[in-house]
């Protein structure tokens, strides 16, 4: 009991440790946090999530292809 609280208390710390340094520390003239949201607001960026979108959908669309292939009743199965 004693060893999970001392792991929460360490995981509090940590995250607070993280999130200290990603909103309040300058890197430059930005926190990190600046930094990452100007990142994300550029045209390559944006490039990457529509890509990243449409294999996503493709892959879970192969998946579930997949699922119904293997959970029809063994007669219908075109194998």
């Amino acid at each position: 009991m004693i060893r999970f609280g001392f792991r929460l208390l360490r995981s509090f710390l940590l995250v607070g440790l993280v999130g200290y340094l990603l909103f309040f520390v300058q890197l430059g003239n930005r926190t990190p946090f600046q930094h990452l949201m100007r990142i994300t607001k550029t045209e390559e960026a944006r490039e990457l999530s529509r890509e990243v979108r449409k294999t996503t959908k493709r892959i879970r669309n192969e998946i579930g292809h997949q699922i119904r292939t293997a959970t029809e009743p063994i007669g219908t199965r075109d194998d």
